[in-house]
């Protein structure tokens, strides 16, 4: 039985209930089906959606899950009408959620919506471009900005090559646009919104680019080069307004790498290094009290690759890194995590990448930021 202080009880609903003061991780319900390389989100009221991704022993995945936070348990949903892989999720402002591009063996131009009052999924107007490693973000304007990856159009040669013409869903009529172009390819990047809602930042893709897009023109902009070449990794916008970028690896030493964006003078700095290196697909939230947590990912020791469990957090105010309460299972598989606004965070699934081999995971687990209420029951 895990042991941790209680601080306060109080008598509520008929429940004893206790505020647990110290961090923790915590096994929940599996996945009905074990994934890698799937989507996760969570909708507007509450669920959490999971989706797609490939199976070690099914193949790549149509199926889609359901968590309700309230019960603890996944249970399955429609099923989208293809199967997908490395594909790119993001709810829109109606509630839904736009599924596009892929891989399964080709790399797609699918566009699926998937509707959590039906439960149901439907096909919608192709991408222009057939994308694996683009990233959409969603615009103040409702609008939906597909940017970078690497594929090929339709009509042109079908070798596979970097994008850097971008393109806009209309969430409205369903359909899509073209807007400006990047400057730099970039594949397995971060896109992030910048806090003034006027400009997204695209970072990285095995190089030290970055540039700006300005939303009211559909203009790229290349801006100052990063310090260290990044790719898989993930862009956190902090609270006040800068952009944090940790590991990511491209090149010898650089899973260590840690560096800010500074929107205001547009430069990136190089800061203190991570404890321990993660070159790849590794979980990053920004946490209640400010601070950033890095989970998971590859590690890379020499001669082997694999999976690891350690947490990473950072601490603005101090610029220093330290080790958090590790995961209970090592996992890699980007963004395949949910916040909620009380702070716990859910991880969903990922691969168990070892020396050897690649293996899906249906396992998922709880993060308890500290001063979270829980019935004794549960203690």
């Amino acid at each position: 039985m895990r042991k941790v202080v209680v601080v306060l009880c109080v008598l509520f609903t008929g429940l004893l209930v206790a505020a647990v003061s110290a961090q923790y991780w915590e096994e929940v319900a599996s996945l009905n089906v074990g994934r890698r390389g799937h989507a996760t989100v969570l909708l507007h009221d509450g669920r959490v959606l999971t989706l797609g991704g490939h199976n070690s022993q099914l193949g790549y995945q149509s199926t889609s899950e359901i968590f309700d936070v309230n019960t603890g348990t996944w249970r399955l949903v429609g099923s989208m009408p293809s199967g997908l892989m490395d594909h790119a999720a993001v709810v829109l402002n109606d509630g839904r959620v736009l599924v596009s591009g892929g891989n399964t063996g080709s790399i797609r131009d699918d566009v699926y919506i998937f509707d959590p009052k039906t439960e149901l999924w439907t096909e919608t107007s192709p991408m222009l471009w057939h994308r694996v490693g683009h990233t959409l973000t969603l615009l103040p304007s409702g609008d939906v900005l597909v940017a970078g990856g690497q594929g090929y159009r339709d009509f042109e040669d079908p070798g596979v090559s970097a994008i850097l013409p971008c393109e806009l869903f209309n969430a409205t009529t369903e359909t899509w646009g073209r807007t400006g172009s990047l400057k730099n390819g970039h594949t397995n990047h971060a896109a992030t919104l910048l806090k003034e809602n006027q400009y997204v930042l695209v970072s990285g893709s095995g190089s030290k680019t970055s540039e700006l897009y300005d939303i009211e023109t559909g203009v790229w902009v290349a801006e100052a080069p990063m310090n260290c070449p990044h790719t898989d990794h993930i862009a956190s916008l902090l609270n006040d307004g800068r952009v944090l970028v940790a590991g990511g690896a491209s090149g010898s030493g650089n899973g260590y790498c840690t560096e800010i964006y500074d929107p205001l003078t547009r430069e990136w700095t190089r800061i203190i290094n991570l404890e321990d290196d993660v070159i790849s697909e590794h979980s990053q939230v920004v946490l209640t009290n400010g601070s950033v947590m890095l989970m998971g990912g590859m590690s890379c020791d020499p001669g082997c690759y694999y999976a690891n469990n350690r947490v990473q957090i950072y601490d603005v105010q101090a610029d220093s890194w330290t080790f958090g309460v590790p995961m209970k299972v090592a996992r890699a598989s980007a963004e395949n995590f949910v916040q909620f606004p009380d702070g716990r965070i859910l991880m969903v699934g990922g691969d168990a990448w070892d020396s050897s081999s690649s293996r899906s995971l249906s396992s998922c687990e709880m993060f308890y930021p500290g001063n979270s209420t829980r019935t004794l029951d549960d203690v």
